[in-house]
């Protein structure tokens, strides 16, 4: 017998199938990267942050307190709970997951409200997850601008579900207000935005139309150039992708005040593309 079967007939000596719990509680959390509220122009596009996570609260390591010394921390022994009781450490989903999420928005109190659709935005998650202690699960989701420009002025009330043991779960409400565009507003924000949630939605070309006006406005803008280099990368144009990544390192390091920490962001990027330009061929 490996060792590992033996763990598991250990483990099973120790600890009561009533162990073997339902699968953890899981909650969704929906809001904005900023604020649990957003304040929303618009034709503006919308990014939302969700997560789901589980509420239990502890894990294998717990129940190994009550196995003798010689396997309280043998990884072996933690296997074995995790596979004799696992469910109720954490909850499997197929996959892609997010693409099983359903939106409803409410305008005005006005219920039972409309479905809405918002599509996951880049990087995607993993397809398949596991959802356990200190296992989240992350997923970006966006509205386009056209819609947005159709959202009528006032308070908006969105919420996400995900269908889950024969069930929904649902998240708490996430309010939005909407209001009209300023006659003044900034031009550079709206670009930055666009830029942002193009690359984010894989409209890379797009977005580089965006991003380019940007870099001209202001070509000495660290912000801008990390853009620029974000989006080139993310259409394939790779030298000039890092020539940028280099330009922006050259011009923080120029900055009077350095920063606290070192571009560590940069500095990665840099050698990610040589290592795929030079390398890796």
């Amino acid at each position: 017998m490996d060792r590992s079967s033996f763990c598991i007939h250990v483990v099973a000596l120790f600890f009561p199938m009533s162990l073997v719990a339902q699968a953890p509680e899981l909650k969704l959390d929906l809001k904005s990267f900023s604020s649990a509220d957003i304040l929303l122009e618009q034709g503006f596009p919308l990014i939302v942050n969700l997560t789901l996570y589980s509420t239990q609260e502890f894990g294998p390591e717990r129940y190994a307190e009550g196995l003798p010394d010689s396997l309280r921390n043998d990884p072996a022994a933690l296997r074995a709970i995790d596979s004799l009781y696992g469910r109720g450490f954490s909850q499997s989903f197929p996959g892609p997951w997010y693409e099983e999420v359903l939106f409803v928005k409410v305008f005005q109190e006005q219920v039972p409200g409309n479905a809405i659709r918002l599509f996951p935005l880049n990087p995607l998650p993993p397809g398949e997850l596991r959802v356990g202690l200190n296992r989240p699960a992350f997923a970006d989701f966006g509205v386009d601008p056209q819609s947005t420009a159709g959202w009528a002025p006032g308070r908006h009330t969105l919420k996400a579900g995900l269908p889950f043991r024969e069930d929904t779960l649902w998240s708490k409400n996430l309010h939005i207000e909407v209001v009209r565009p300023e006659t003044s507003s900034d031009d550079k924000r709206r670009l930055q935005a666009m830029a942002h949630y193009l690359m984010r939605r894989g409209q890379c070309d797009s977005a580089a139309v965006y991003g380019r006006a940007l870099l001209n406005a202001e070509p000495q803008n660290t912000s801008n150039i990390v853009l620029m280099a974000e989006i080139d990368e993310c259409t394939g144009k790779l030298e000039s992708s890092l020539d940028l990544y280099r330009r922006a390192l050259e011009a923080v390091e120029k900055e009077p005040v350095q920063p606290s920490c070192p571009p560590v962001y940069l500095v990665r990027k840099i050698n990610e593309l040589q290592d795929k330009l030079y390398f890796n061929k």
